[in-house]
């Protein structure tokens, strides 16, 4: 489910939201028998949290009950909200986004806790190494950084000829931007391209930043929480300067963007949905090993290419999961 989010699923909102859907499966897979109640199934309590929460998918039924915690909810802190899930004695804990994981993680060592993470889960200090956990601590792992990172800069390249430099838009106010840059700069390297970054962390400085990388030839978006509010904005933007940009979540495509490559979110919802299952069944989550998902999908924007004269090579096209041809965004 990045930071769910650098998402599925997650740009980091529509990473969170596809992840977060995982929960939607759970009361009809994952009810369990009690000898306290005869056999019949007990009600598991799943404490999700994460960093937002903006479609409100979830609500406890007679099979589960789901304890939500988000930031956005009452302006509390992240380590506040796992704390609260902790003292509500969750079976476990659905951490979406690096940053709730850690929280999780930091609040108990009692209370198993499932990550979905974008990016590099391993530099993020969340797991020893993908076979050897701290203790209570399991997960997903959506896409390797440098891998997705060198993906997009191949395919600037098929789609703007002689890229040797390009723009690079993130969020310094994201904890993760530092690791994504650095995925980003190892990648164009070995290609010998040169990364020009360009900040943003309000709407207000999202002008200027296209002014700014318009200079460049083409650019890459990464994931942020302010971005992906603004898709259509940005989406808008980039065509507006004549920008082929490469974004990190489909929302973007589906907004008026060119080209996006991001993570299966059914793959994530399945797979998370299945260590869930696990625990409550009675394994502990040291023995279930970190999954890795690096299965992207690739969804074009026909309309958008032609706004910006780029002619999509039918080899792009024909690997392409979704191919849109209309822009969503007034």
């Amino acid at each position: 489910m990045t930071n769910l989010s650098r998402f599925l699923g997650l740009e980091r909102r529509r990473f969170i939201q596809g992840a977060a859907a995982t929960v939607a499966f759970l009361p009809s897979l994952l009810s369990r028998p009690s000898e306290a109640t005869g056999g019949r199934p007990a009600v598991p309590r799943v404490g999700v949290l994460g960093d937002s929460n903006p479609v409100g998918w979830f609500a406890r039924t007679a099979a589960i009950d789901i304890e939500c915690r988000w930031v956005d909810e009452h302006g509390r802190p992240l380590s506040v909200l796992a704390a609260e899930l902790v003292r509500l004695d969750a079976d476990v804990i659905i951490a979406l986004g690096v940053e709730a994981a850690r929280a999780a993680r930091n609040a108990t060592n009692a209370i198993p806790v499932v990550f979905v993470a974008a990016g590099d889960s391993v530099r993020a200090d969340l797991v020893a190494d993908l076979s050897r956990l701290r203790g209570n601590v399991t997960g997903i792992i959506v896409t390797s950084g440098v891998e997705q990172a060198t993906a997009k800069v191949e395919l600037l390249e098929q789609l703007v000829t002689g890229v040797s430099r390009l723009a690079v838009l993130g969020n310094p106010g994201n904890p993760e931007l530092e690791i994504a840059m650095r995925d980003v700069r190892e990648a164009a390297a070995a290609r010998g391209v040169e990364v020009r970054p360009v900040t943003a962390t309000k709407r207000g400085d999202l002008e200027e930043a296209f002014v700014r990388m318009a200079r460049e030839r083409a650019a890459i978006v990464l994931s942020d929480v302010v971005f992906a509010t603004e898709a259509c904005r940005i989406a808008a933007l980039a065509s507006a300067s004549g920008l082929p940009v490469v974004y990190e979540a489909k929302s973007f495509v589906e907004a008026g963007g060119l080209v996006a490559l991001h993570a299966d979110g059914g793959a994530v919802i399945e797979r998370t949905v299945a260590i869930v299952q696990r625990i409550l069944r009675g394994e502990k989550p040291a023995a279930i090993p970190v999954e890795q998902l690096t299965r992207l999908k690739l969804t074009v924007n026909r309309h958008a290419a032609d706004a910006l004269g780029l002619a999509l090579p039918q080899s792009l096209l024909a690997r392409a999961d979704t191919v849109i041809g209309a822009q969503a965004c007034a």
